[in-house]
């Protein structure tokens, strides 16, 4: 009974979460578009909410919505894949008490691999993306555009200037032609 009540209790709180940043997210949007003043957004989303709560219909089974609501986030979660959890982007609240650039930081120290990117939205947030880029002993970029005949051509004209200097002068193209 005890793990019932724990997964009900994350679950709600999953909910919660996600109903959370939807509302954050058209508060947001609302004020970026002009309809609404950052100053009044947060009375006019709390107005729109409670009328959108008097309107809307009642459902019917409870339980079958949230066995709907579990499969698709179980589905969701089957989704991720390692590299779409370490690369993401998100907005950054610097009012949380910690410094963006001591953020980057700690990042970058705690995952050297990882490439951390900032940039600022419209409204002036900083957006943070981080991206896995590991690092290998080798440049991949250079043995991609590896291109054979052009290293051979160099390696030739390398011989020839040592060839020159050691036969005084005789160039590799004229001792073939001997």
């Amino acid at each position: 009974m005890k793990d019932e009540d724990r997964n009900a209790f994350i679950n709600h709180r999953d909910q919660i979460r996600l109903l959370d940043e939807q509302r954050e997210s058209l508060r947001r949007r609302k004020v970026a578009s002009g309809v609404w003043t950052e100053e009044d957004s947060h009375a006019t989303l709390r107005k729109e909410l409670e009328e959108a709560i008097k309107t809307r219909p009642e459902f019917v089974d409870d339980a079958q919505f949230t066995r709907d609501f579990n499969e698709i986030k179980d589905f969701l979660w089957q989704m991720q894949t390692d590299k779409s959890i370490i690369e993401k982007e998100y907005i950054f609240d610097e009012s949380l008490g910690q410094n963006l650039k001591d953020h980057v930081e700690d990042i970058k120290t705690r995952f050297p691999d990882l490439e951390v990117l900032v940039r600022r939205d419209r409204d002036g947030y900083p957006i943070v993306k981080t991206q896995y880029k590991p690092k290998y002993k080798y440049n991949l970029d250079d043995l991609e555009s590896y291109e054979p005949d052009a290293a051979t051509a160099r390696v030739k004209e390398s011989l020839d200037d040592v060839l020159r200097t050691v036969l005084g002068g005789t160039s590799v193209t004229s001792l073939d032609k001997k």
